[in-house]
């Protein structure tokens, strides 16, 4: 894309037409899923709009996807609570302690499917970093080599095809607590900071988009 298009031309270049299937399915099912489900906590403070003052809207962050950035908040309800709760233990720590022993995909989907679901979507990889498959260049930082020990997004995928759902993944790549430390998000212009081109972030990104050329894509992705 040209530096000099404006916005709304980029948005513009960017758009795809919405496939059939989507139009048609009465409902869709997003499914979050990660170490913070294991604190599982965030504060009850409303949706993301309804404080005009950003700074406290991300202190009482009501999110708990958001934890491993709330925390981080000195002063926060959520950091007060975890010190008070894990002492020292590191964000990290909850993904050795993610123990999903009585998961089963296939009971997830028959209940989408009893719902009237048409679609599933998966969040692989949060903010957080941690990715819900043996993604390129993670290291042991994913649910195959800690934590739970075994690709779940493989299992979540199989498991709604065989119910006859569609399938959708989510890939957070633009805001990575733990690729790019930084400072706790305090306000939206947080959120737009630029996603740094150096090469290696570049080549993750690739690689991860290729990691699984022996699986059929999913029918829809979300890159955000």
């Amino acid at each position: 894309m040209s530096d000099t298009m404006t916005d709304t031309e980029r948005w513009s270049a960017l758009s795809r037409p919405t496939p059939q299937w989507f139009e048609d399915a009465p409902l869709g099912i997003f499914v979050h899923w990660g170490p913070y489900s294991v604190p599982a906590w965030a504060e009850d403070h409303g949706e993301l709009g309804v404080e005009e003052d950003w700074e406290a809207w991300f202190t009482h962050n009501s999110y708990a996807e958001w934890y491993f950035n709330t925390i981080r908040i000195p002063g926060s309800p959520a950091a007060l609570r975890h010190k008070d709760l894990y002492g020292s233990a590191s964000y990290d720590a909850f993904l050795d302690a993610w123990d999903p022993d009585a998961w089963d995909p296939a009971e997830w989907m028959r209940l989408f499917h009893r719902a009237g679901a048409g679609y599933a979507v998966l969040t692989t990889k949060h903010h957080d970093g941690v990715t819900l498959w043996d993604a390129p260049e993670t290291g042991t930082r994913n649910t195959v080599r800690r934590g739970p020990c075994t690709d779940l997004v493989a299992g979540f995928a199989d498991a709604a095809r065989d119910e006859g759902l569609r399938v959708g993944l989510y890939y957070s790549g633009g805001l990575d607590w733990h690729y790019r430390p930084a400072r706790p998000i305090l306000s939206e212009d947080d959120c737009k900071g630029p996603v740094p081109p150096e090469g290696r972030r570049l080549r993750s990104l690739l690689l991860r988009a290729r990691a699984r050329p022996d699986r059929p894509l999913p029918a829809r992705r979300h890159l955000e």
